[in-house]
């Protein structure tokens, strides 16, 4: 068991009773007096459903005293986020129909509305179906969270009729007036004519004075060759770096010397040879066709301009891929990674999508992942798709597809823990009269996780991480999971418990070993995924099996160093003690992604442990044979952002991140 550095926790959030939480808000729904004026109203366009799918058809109704969102898609919060419209003003939310294209964006909605200062609460009116939905985000969605739903019959008048709402936060009410949505007192506009809907196109209502479209606020849409020019009229050095970037994959007889200028400044970055006695001999005859990595969402909490919540695609090629976690907007993500056709392949060849937990930035775009899947293969023979992550998560799912079917089959992480992986290869063996491997690999597992388990029980410091599992139920889901992670060229997945919040897992992938020209036996690499808060013993695990031929570690850390306090509260990690974990387990390379969305581009970093680590952004390919010269890229990425830093226009809100 490799011996690590003990990092304090939060208990009490870990165990989901966090005493140290502001106490419960009091929501109180807004009501308006019938009959009140406007003197400003408008209709604008929050998005046109765009090719990349960014963003689905949303429309704001504006008035002084109230505001309506019709349909709430995945892209929502963030496109609000970056222009501006400020969300904490919206009294009704209002769905056409409930799905995932139209209601992906809700549950993050609802989260950073219940955030906002002392909460925010709001009315939704949509079909009878409406409340199926509800009921399906009550596994996630914290009790402080105020929804009054207002059901509407598509042959009656409106219905509250929820009773499933009763004795929840989640309630029906009476229908509430709007006043003002229609003037009898003023004449409706004679002459209708077809209009291109533009992103944030207004047409105002009132006053009069002003009625009609307004261009004003729609974004100039810029070509490549302007975006580009701009970009090197304010940092003209990009051209010679990016030469020198391109002389990072060749090798070199020397050590090579390069100057990057910085403003009135100068910088050296060592071009190190690429030794090839240094490389883990994982890494050994490396193929680029091996693995991919690309991270989709670098950010935590909710979406922000520069960092979409957390998504990573591991890219297997002609093998198929995976997904680990699956934030809200990652579908989009995937369409301007891969465009139209490129995603929808991404999307058809998933092996399995892997949750950590049941924060909704985690999963909130899963749903509409497995919806499109679902249709592209609706005329091919296929099994359902492989989701693992915990047991809330199912529950979420599993009353969600009472809306609508997500042809999956759910796998909850306890199941992919060490132990009942290795009990189920021992079963197996001892199936074909081979008590052991002949390595003696799987016995020398199951000795460490009995050792880790009894380590546990005689620890007064740290949270008890059990993980029943029934052998029975286990080992057929087990065996169709191994046969989809051969299939994909990869030996096992292991889910192991973390400390952030009830059911939080990290995941090591072990890909199969290869065999050289010469004969000889290459082990397979491992990437290892560690989510929020580094816990001591569920880390010995990971050190345990991913140490030292692990190629890469992915580590979460999202405060800056000095930020201790906070990141022990929200049981997060800092960068420093992200960095100390992956230097424990000896990892190879070390990649920090899920930052705070304070710091939208470069978080503060301590250049002396940068030695072997990199800054995970939005879009980063990371292909496996390029591993040895990612950290060297960190300069360059650092001369991109070299103005000050300047926290993006954005309202830290408490959210269940």
């Amino acid at each position: 068991m490799v011996k690590t550095k003990e990092f304090k926790f939060n208990e009490a959030r870990a165990d989901g009773g966090d005493k140290t939480c502001k106490p419960k808000k009091n929501f109180q729904l807004k009501r308006h007096i019938g009959g009140s004026g406007n003197t400003s109203a408008y209709v604008q366009i929050l998005g046109i459903g765009m090719d990349t799918h960014d963003t689905t058809p949303s429309v704001l109704l504006f008035f002084d005293k109230q505001r309506f969102i019709f349909n709430a898609g995945e892209g929502l919060q963030r496109f609000c986020t970056e222009h501006k419209i400020k969300l904490s003003k919206i009294d009704h939310i209002c769905f056409s129909r409930v799905c995932s294209e139209t209601a992906g964006g809700l549950p993050g909605l609802l989260l950073t509305l219940a955030g906002m200062g002392d909460g925010v609460s709001v009315n939704m009116w949509g079909p009878s179906n409406l409340n199926l939905l509800v009921d399906a985000m009550k596994c996630f969605i914290p009790h402080d969270a105020m929804v009054h739903t207002h059901l509407i019959s598509h042959t009656g008048p409106l219905q509250t009729d929820n009773p499933s709402a009763e004795g929840s936060n989640f309630k029906d009410d009476h229908s509430i007036a709007a006043p003002g949505l229609i003037s009898s007192t003023e004449d409706p506009v004679s002459e209708c004519k077809s209009i291109s809907a533009e992103n944030l196109l207004k047409f105002t209502l009132r006053p009069h004075t002003h009625l009609g479209l307004d261009r004003s606020n729609v974004p100039s849409s810029l070509v490549a060759s302007e975006v580009i020019d701009e970009l090197l009229l304010e940092s003209p050095d990009i051209v010679d770096a990016a030469q020198d970037v391109k002389q990072l994959w060749q090798k070199a007889a020397e050590k090579k010397v390069c100057t990057i200028s910085m403003q009135d400044s100068k910088i050296k970055v060592e071009e190190l040879i690429l030794d090839e006695d240094s490389l883990p001999r994982c890494l050994e005859n490396i193929q680029r066709e091996d693995l991919e990595i690309i991270f989709l969402g670098t950010g935590s909490s909710q979406p922000s301009k520069y960092r979409n919540v957390t998504a990573i695609y591991l890219n297997l090629f002609s093998r198929g891929s995976l997904l680990l976690d699956c934030g809200e907007g990652t579908l989009a993500q995937l369409r301007r990674r891969y465009g139209m056709e490129g995603s929808n392949n991404a999307v058809k060849k998933l092996a399995c999508v892997w949750i950590s937990h049941i924060h909704a930035d985690h999963h909130a775009g899963l749903a509409r992942i497995l919806a499109l899947r679902r249709d592209l293969l609706k005329e091919v023979p296929h099994e359902p798709l492989i989701v693992i992550g915990p047991s809330q998560l199912e529950r979420f799912l599993d009353a969600y597809q009472r809306l609508e079917d997500l042809d999956m089959q759910f796998f909850d992480n306890k199941t992919t823990t060490i132990v009942p992986w290795e009990t189920f290869e021992l079963d197996n063996e001892s199936s074909n009269n081979q008590l052991v491997p002949e390595n003696n690999e799987g016995i020398k597992h199951f000795d460490l996780a009995s050792k880790f388990s009894e380590s546990l029980q005689g620890s007064s410091k740290r949270r008890k991480l059990s993980v029943p599992v029934d052998n029975v139920a286990t080992f057929p889901l087990l065996k169709r999971l191994k046969k989809v992670l051969n299939e994909a060229g990869l030996e096992r997945l292991v889910s192991f418990p973390v400390v952030h919040c009830p059911e939080a897992f990290g995941v090591i992938l072990k890909a199969a070993d290869r065999i050289n020209s010469s004969g000889k036996v290459i082990p397979g690499w491992k990437v290892v995924l560690f989510k929020d808060q580094i816990d001591t013993q569920s880390f010995s695990i990971v050190a345990a099996h991913a140490s030292p031929a692990s190629s890469s570690f992915s580590l979460k850390a999202t405060f800056e160093d000095g930020m201790d306090g906070e990141a022990i509260a929200k049981n997060h990690s800092t960068t420093k003690e992200a960095i100390e974990v992956g230097d424990s387990a000896a990892a190879y390379r070390i990649i920090l992604t899920h930052f705070s969305q304070r710091y939208p581009k470069v978080p503060a970093l301590d250049e002396t442990s940068m030695q072997k680590t990199c800054i995970a952004f939005d879009f980063m390919s990371i292909n496996i044979a390029d591993l040895p010269v990612l950290p060297k890229v960190i300069p360059y990425l650092k001369l991109l952002f070299k103005s000050e830093m300047m926290i993006d226009n954005f309202n830290d809100v408490e959210t269940d991140a």
